[in-house]
């Protein structure tokens, strides 16, 4: 059970740590449809402010649910854990119907690293 509490720990500080450090992207977006509401001109932009609200709500505890599983149970460094986080959240997104080919790994990139 130790394993256990310890991620539930890691998880709740890594959330409350990424949730300060997207604060600013969050209250930019809260702005900004206040804004687009008053103005004509931006009425089309206003699900882009719903959609940076969906992904700090939604996504935020889902990335530090992926990165304290590699802190806590892979005894990884929170750099290296939150590297590897967005790399399993870049491979999920790539199976995204319209915009997925925008998060598919490059072949390039994998030849160019193992020459090196």
């Amino acid at each position: 059970m130790g394993g256990v509490s310890a991620y539930l720990g890691v998880r709740l500080l890594l959330s409350f740590c990424f949730y300060i450090l997207a604060s600013p992207i969050a209250i930019a977006a809260i702005y900004f449809r206040q804004y687009a509401m008053g103005h004509a001109a931006f009425k089309n932009f206003q699900g882009l402010a719903v959609i940076v609200g969906l992904f700090y709500v939604i996504g935020i505890p889902w990335f530090a649910s992926k990165t304290a599983k590699h802190v806590v149970f892979e005894q990884r460094g929170v750099g290296d854990a939150t590297k590897l986080a967005f790399g399993e959240i870049r491979f999920t997104l790539s199976f995204l119907p319209i915009a997925g080919h925008l998060f598919a790994g490059r072949e390039n990139e994998s030849k160019d690293n193992d020459e090196a």
